[in-house]
Order: structure tokens, then sequence, then C-alpha cells
């Protein structure tokens, strides 16, 4: 049985410093499960490309469960490069299993319109999602699913889309954490996906970037660090709901409040500073100019700054009511309805 997870909890950690880290409440497990993490070519454990989750949808009474993620994960023409190196290599995810081991499967493609993943009208918006057959996700995993969404909506998770951080009034300071896997923690983990969750808080929202190879990119800011293998992970903000007549705020922080998570968005990068440096610009402590980096034949090391651009879940959302979605759910439905009656 595939189980969806409600995006309400209500454990909270009060403290009374001034440090933003005050408002995170204890994250639940359910929402690392949501996770897994995407393999190509073989499976084994050398060739982990990135993070995943899964979240569902119903469409006349059918359930239908999509991986999302990153599309430079699955797109090898993703500029500047994606990460899978050939767009007919197998793909594989492994989850974690009811017996708390991994397993690894290799996913049964569904093909649409010479199509293996679908992103966004906008070929710049870094989302990817799959169908991922019923068939495939046997009920040994267990299976965390956001949502589902039904009627462009949902009862059991909320979207952080832009009407609604207009209407709960987020804005810079407020805490997030995102989910995703960590390449060093996949390696040495081999019966087990470790999820690694990692906090910080808002710091731009709807940020219109304009690189010369890649313009026009809008995308949140998070001051929370992401590294590689993070990429199609989820970001999730969270937001209070005061209880009757307690809310409480002290200093700008809530108290006494009921915490909830809202999807916020899909991991695309982590921001790096201007610095660029090779392994021989280490060694002498000197940072490459743009023509000497051009000029190396070495490996080139971006530095972290530890901020993190998240694509807006609008995107994912505007994916996924597309008319190209909805005629692939239809005529998924109409070849399982003509199954079962052959099958009768």
């Amino acid at each position: 049985m595939i189980k969806f997870v409600y995006i309400i909890y209500v454990f909270l950690v009060i403290s009374f410093c001034g440090s933003a880290n005050a408002q995170f409440s204890r994250i639940n497990d359910e929402f690392k499960n949501t996770c897994v993490f995407i393999m190509d070519s073989t499976g084994t454990e050398s060739n982990a490309i990135g993070s995943g989750f899964l979240i569902g949808y119903k469409e006349s009474d059918k359930d239908f469960i999509y991986l999302v993620t990153a599309k430079h994960v699955l797109d090898p023409n993703f500029h500047p490069n994606g990460i899978i190196k050939n767009a007919t290599t197998p793909l594989y995810l492994r989850f974690n299993s009811k017996n708390k081991f991994s397993k690894t499967i290799k996913i049964t493609e569904i093909i649409y319109k010479e199509k293996r993943f679908f992103s966004h009208k906008n070929p710049l918006i870094d989302i990817a999602v799959m169908v991922l057959p019923l068939s495939d996700l046997s009920h040994e995993l267990d299976l965390r699913v956001l949502g589902p969404i039904e009627n462009n909506t949902s009862e059991n998770i909320d979207f952080a889309t832009k009407n609604w951080l207009i209407k709960h009034e987020i804005g810079t300071g407020d805490p997030v954490f995102i989910c995703g896997l960590i390449p060093e923690l996949y390696y040495l983990s081999k019966n087990k996906n470790i999820i690694v969750t990692r906090f910080g808080m808002l710091s731009n929202l709807w940020v219109n970037l304009n690189y010369a190879n890649n313009p026009h990119q809008t995308v949140h800011i998070l001051d929370c660090p992401a590294f590689g293998g993070n990429s199609g992970g989820p970001a999730f903000l969270t937001t209070w709901r005061d209880n009757k007549g307690t809310g409480l705020t002290i200093g700008g922080e809530r108290i006494g409040g009921t915490p909830t998570y809202a999807l916020l968005g899909v991991v695309s990068a982590f921001v790096s500073s201007p610095i660029k440096f090779t392994e021989i610009s280490t060694n002498s402590k000197k940072v490459l100019t743009s023509e000497e980096l051009k000029s190396q034949k070495a490996t080139i090391y971006l530095e972290n700054t530890n901020l993190s651009r998240i694509i807006p879940v609008d995107y994912l959302l505007e994916i996924l009511n597309s008319e190209e979605q909805n005629n692939l759910r239809d005529a998924l439905i109409k070849y399982d309805n003509k199954k079962r009656h052959n099958d009768k």
C-alpha cells in the first residue's frame, strides 16, 4: 500500500534565543522517505547521479506516482551539461524497503511522444518528472508519497506557490529545510539510503537570474547549503498556525503554535562564489582569472557560498497540470481499462 504524507505535525521545539533556528520543529522521517536516489547504467552504488522525490496525482479515481527531480539530472543536453551522459541510459531508483534495507529497481519507462521524462514548456526550468508504473512499486518498498494532487489541489499538502507565499506573508528569515543524497554517505551505506536533511532560512524569493548562457531563471535563494547529489531533492518551508487564542510572538519568534510544512520547490544547485580555482592554483593560493582558467587543462572547482537555488513549486504544478500530462494520464487510464477487460 502506498502511504501518502500529511504535512502537518505538532511537535514544536521552543527556544527564546535570538537565532532563527529557534523556529525549527523536529522533522518527521516521513518527509525524508519521500526521497529516492537516482542511478544510471547498471544501478550499482558507483553510479548515483542525483536525488528525487515522489508525488501523487489522482485522476478519474486512478492513482499516479511521479518521480520529481532536477532536469539536469536526466537530460544530458541541459545547460551547461547534464549529469547523465546518454539520453537512453537505463535508469534505476534505490528505495528503502520495509525490512530497513535498500532495494534497487530498474524503472519500466513509460514513453509518450518519444519522451521518457517531461519538463516545463520553458526549456530552461530545471525540473523534470517521470510517471512510475505502480507495478514497479512493490509492497516491500517503504514508500512515502507527497499528495496526492486532485483537482489541481491537495488536502494533504500545502504548495508554497506565489499566491500562497503572499497569503501567508512569507519572507526573508523564515525557516526551510532540504532533503537529499550526499554521495559520500551513499557510497558508505550500501544497505540503506541515508537521506540527509539540511536546515536554513529564506534569503530571497523570486530572484531573476540572467546568466549570459542561461538567461531568465527565476528561483528562490535559500541560506541553506546544498552539495553535489542534492540536485532534485525537495525543499520545504516551515510555517506556523496559531492555536486558538494562544498565538504568541516574542522578539520576532513564534511561540506555542503548530508547525506545518509546505513544498517550496526542487533543489537545483548551490550558488557559487566568483572565485574559481584548480588544483594547481590551490597549491599556490592563487585565484585564477577567466583567461587563466581557459588555459588550464585541469579540473575547475567552484567555491560553495552555502546559498542554494530552488526552482519554485509553481513550475512543478504547471508541468503536472499541463495538457500534455492530462493526455498522458488519459492514455494510461485507457490502456489500463483495456488491459483489465482483456484479462477477464
